[in-house]
């Protein structure tokens, strides 16, 4: 019988060494001695038929259990046998299988809970057998009475824990139902060496079941595993095979360098690199690296390496973890091309090429501090130049052909203007800046205004058609004249209208003119009767979902009716408001308005958001917050129907303070867009700070975007990108249905522009909403 035993025993420890775990000599000495002790000839017949049973370690778990359960429980005549095995967290017990004798049927599912049954629990982790005799009463198992007991008419009860490493594992359970039993000391002992088969047979599962976990993660995962020594490849799973674009005894053999280009991007050799990353592999440090490997087919492509060595029978192997990488590095790159787009253009003119108002500022900042530092004679001239009667071009010739004249005055005009050391800007229409350090000019700074003029003089070709310009020329310098660059702008503003009102040609500044600017001092001064005497109106314009065609907005346009000077557009008096305190009562006019607005909508049953702007001045005001909550509050309105929307060039002179506002605006539930987006100085930086919900494409992408390429890929990033930040996204400036229809391809949200509708007055939008029902009904309030 021991030869017997040992056998069965041999073979069982031969599957779980063949797994990676080994029981101790000592426990299969107790095991097989607890065995050959058995006095009854049944325990031991049932014991050597359950080991020598090939279906015990063979077959699944739920039916090894059923075997074992049964034979045991006609072994010791119980009436029912079951096989309980241990959650992850040890806190529940589940039933593998329970064998009822009378009825000779299996049931399974059965769990009992540590929280319901905390005795029973208890008495597992403390014995190694629980022999009841009588359960009620048993203080190991008197607590499973209620719910368990007393419903199955258990009386007696013999449980085997199961166990490894100390723990519970499971339960061998043998109940008498109907009459109480004492439990003999073979009866224990054949209980308890069947408990430790069932332990082993539960460890063999575990190591079955985490060999086949790991294979398959080796084989199914989408990156690619490498596992090489002695420098060459030793196996790799399917998905390097098809990184590397073939079979795996193909790779099998090759070198890490056999796959790879002879020198790596940074121009390194890839053997000497390869070595290098090796060594430190050794020294136990893991390795991540970007790698250029080479495919089969000779096809260099870009990979994500993880890199770790461990022993293994004496030799030093390495497992390579490898990911494909060249899609992301390519998205990579177009992504930078189309940033540096992006840069270009919110820096740069967008027809001429010449650097914007922002780049002015920001050239002429570095050039005073320059001055200041040296504490010299040096200076710096401003020279504004606006062309003459330019107008007429565009109106007899058209704006097309108005862009080509400027275009090519740019270009000669930059030339010289670098020639002789400066530096050109245009500010947009027809007014360019001119500046100049008298450290780096090449002609003194009193001939400047002549060497422009002459610059000027040429005859320009455009379509057959010769076209004669002049300018009028406004000079200020730094520091007579101004201490910043706004300053000088300014001063070289009020030089320029005196030249082009008296026919000088060009003008430096003298204070004595700045008041001959009557109709901007009168214009200040009547602004703020303006906004007692509502002579303010705001205009709106519609935007629209672009799946659906609902009406999801509108944007609120300031515009002045004066009672002289008719409709003053709002470029020509708003920058005056910034530059006082009219901004305050002219901002809260606005807000009042666009609140009424939403009213007058609501009360016709329409629920559409009114987007307002708000200015720099506005933006680092702390009382901005305030005042919106204050209005919302007392007329009770969704936050969400009121929109705040900026621009990029509004953060720059206080963007902490901006931000601070903002966060407090978005607090109260009011959405924040970002308004001409790519136009700004820093188009990307503030999308991680500020809580905004929406971004709206500057209409300068979208106007060209079918013909010109760069506009579209700008147009197609700032879309991924404001969706990738979670932000909806509208296109400014729609003017043609082709143009509606390609943002809709490019998976553009919202739409605004004059395909749509132009700016209309609250009467004029209120006819507009009813004539276009169909797209609005989906924001109608429920009657």
């Amino acid at each position: 019988m021991f030869t017997a035993i040992g056998a069965r025993f041999k073979g069982a420890a031969a599957i779980i060494l063949q797994n990676g775990v080994s029981l101790r000599p000592i426990e299969l000495l107790i095991t097989i001695s607890i065995a050959i002790s058995m006095n009854t000839a049944t325990f031991e017949n049932t014991y050597l038929s359950l080991i020598k049973n090939n279906r015990i370690f063979d077959s699944s778990l739920h039916e090894s259990a059923a075997i074992i359960a049964k034979q045991c429980a006609l072994a010791l005549s119980a009436s029912r046998a079951s096989v309980w095995v241990a959650g992850e967290t040890n806190s529940k017990l589940h039933c593998l299988s329970l064998y009822i004798t009378e009825t000779n049927c299996y049931e399974s599912g059965a769990v009992l809970d540590r929280e319901i049954y905390p005795g029973y629990f208890e008495a597992l982790a403390n014995e190694r057998v629980i022999d009841a005799r009588v359960t009620l009463t048993d203080l190991r198992t008197c607590d499973l009475a209620e719910s368990y007991l007393i419903p199955l008419d258990v009386r007696s009860l013999l449980d085997a824990t199961l166990r490894h490493q100390g723990k519970v594992n499971g339960v061998l359970c043998f109940e008498m139902v109907g009459q109480q039993r004492d439990w003999t000391r073979e009866e224990q002992v054949f209980v308890a060496s069947v408990g430790d088969l069932v332990s082993q047979r539960l460890i063999v599962e575990k190591l079955i079941r985490s060999e086949e976990k790991y294979k398959a993660l080796y084989e199914h995962t989408n990156d690619g595993i490498g596992i090489f020594g002695d420098s060459v490849f030793k196996d790799v799973n399917p998905a390097a095979c098809k990184i590397f674009g073939g079979e795996r005894h193909e790779i099998i053999g090759k070198t890490a360098v056999d796959l790879s280009p002879e020198f790596q991007s940074d121009g390194q050799p890839s053997l000497e690199k390869a070595m290098s990353y090796i060594q430190k592999c050794l020294n136990g440090e893991t390795q991540n690296f970007e790698w250029t490997h080479k495919r089969l087919n000779g096809e260099n492509f870009q990979a994500d390496i993880t890199l770790n060595a461990i022993r293994l029978a004496g030799k030093d192997t390495f497992f390579s973890l490898i990911r494909d990488i060249t899609d992301r590095k390519t998205a990579e790159h177009q992504a930078a091309i189309a940033q540096e787009k992006l840069e270009f253009r919110a820096a740069h003119d967008t027809l001429t090429g010449l650097q914007n108002r922002e780049q002015l500022h920001e050239h002429v900042s570095q050039a005073t501090q320059s001055v200041q530092k040296t504490n010299n004679e040096s200076k710096v001239a401003l020279l504004l130049l606006d062309l003459n009667r330019f107008k007429e071009v565009n109106d007899t010739l058209g704006h097309a052909t108005g862009d080509k004249v400027l275009v090519k005055l740019s270009v000669a005009l930059n030339e010289r203007v670098k020639d002789i050391g400066g530096s050109l800007f245009r500010l947009g229409g027809d007014e360019f800046v001119a500046v100049f350090n008298s450290d780096t000019c090449t002609e003194p700074l009193e001939k400047l205004e002549s060497i422009l003029h002459q610059c000027l003089k040429t005859t320009i070709d455009v379509d057959d058609v010769n076209i004669e310009l002049s300018a009028s020329i406004g000079i200020a310098i730094f520091p007579d004249n101004g201490k910043d660059s706004h300053e000088l702008l300014r001063c070289a503003d009020v030089a320029m209208y005196y030249a082009k009102n008296n026919n000088n040609g060009s003008s430096w500044y003298d204070s004595q003119n700045d008041l001959n600017n009557k109709r901007r001092l009168a214009m200040t001064v009547e602004l703020r009767s303006a906004i007692n005497e509502d002579q303010l109106v705001l205009y709106f314009q519609p935007r629209i979902h672009l799946q659906t065609g609902e009406i999801t907005g509108c944007e609120a346009l300031l515009r002045w009716s004066h009672p002289k000077l008719g409709m003053v557009p709002p470029g020509e008096f708003l920058p005056l408001t910034e530059m006082s305190e009219l901004i305050h009562p002219l901002s809260e006019w606005v807000l009042q308005n666009a609140i009424r607005q939403v009213e007058r909508m609501l009360s016709s049953g329409y629920h559409i958001p009114v987007a307002m702007n708000v200015s720099a001045r506005n933006l680092t005001d702390s009382r901005l917050a305030d005042s919106i909550e204050k209005i919302i509050l007392d007329k009770n309105i969704q936050p969400d129907l009121l929109e705040i929307e900026i621009t990029e060039s509004a953060l720059i002179n206080h963007p902490q303070r901006a931000v601070k506002n903002l966060e407090k605006i978005n607090q109260l539930g009011i959405p924040i867009a970002i308004d001409d987006f790519g136009t700004g100085y820093s188009s990307l930086s503030y999308l991680k700070k500020l809580p905004l919900s929406t971004l709206k494409i500057d209409q300068s992408f979208v106007r060209d975007m079918l013909t010109d390429e760069s506009d579209s890929v700008i147009v197609d990033s700032t879309i991924n990108l404001a969706h990738n930040f979670s932000l909806t996204v509208v296109a400014e400036g729609v003017e043609d249905q082709q143009t509606l229809d390609e943002l809709a391809a490019k998976d553009c949200d919202q739409a605004q522009g004059f395909l749509i509708a132009k700016p209309m007055s609250a009467d004029d939008f209120d006819r507009w909403l009813e004539n276009n029902a169909n797209r609005s009904q989906t924001r109608r309030l429920a009657s």
